[in-house]
């Protein structure tokens, strides 16, 4: 059997701790087990109710909305995204332009010959 403040600290512990609302997570939680207890409900019941603390804790963080990321981190990622992909067609591209000059250089030859 664990108590009330065991299963809170385990739903609580289940959570990042960049979280925002742990400590209101954790009030409301223990509003709505005390309030269980207090009708009468064995703690048992109240656990097999709200089901496992890491499944209560993933029900909380889905319910946590997405925020977009501003525009300059972002673009930030971008160009850290971009300036590492580059290295891959960067060699290709240095041999084409070599080859490239290399014919250059051998028509204008012949030509001024």
């Amino acid at each position: 059997m664990t108590t009330m403040d065991d299963y809170i600290r385990q739903v609580v512990d289940r959570m990042p701790s960049g979280t925002p609302l742990r400590a209101q997570i954790a009030q409301e939680l223990t509003a709505l087990i005390g309030e269980r207890l207090s009708r009468g409900q064995s703690m048992d019941e109240v656990r097999r109710q709200l089901g496992d603390p890491a499944s209560f804790a993933d029900s909380y963080l889905s319910a946590e909305p997405l925020v977009a990321a501003a525009f300059w981190p972002r673009a930030g990622a971008k160009i850290v995204d971009f300036t590492s992909s580059r290295r891959s067609w960067r060699w290709p591209l240095w041999w084409c332009v070599r080859a490239a000059l290399a014919r250059w250089a051998t028509w204008e030859l012949a030509c001024r010959s």
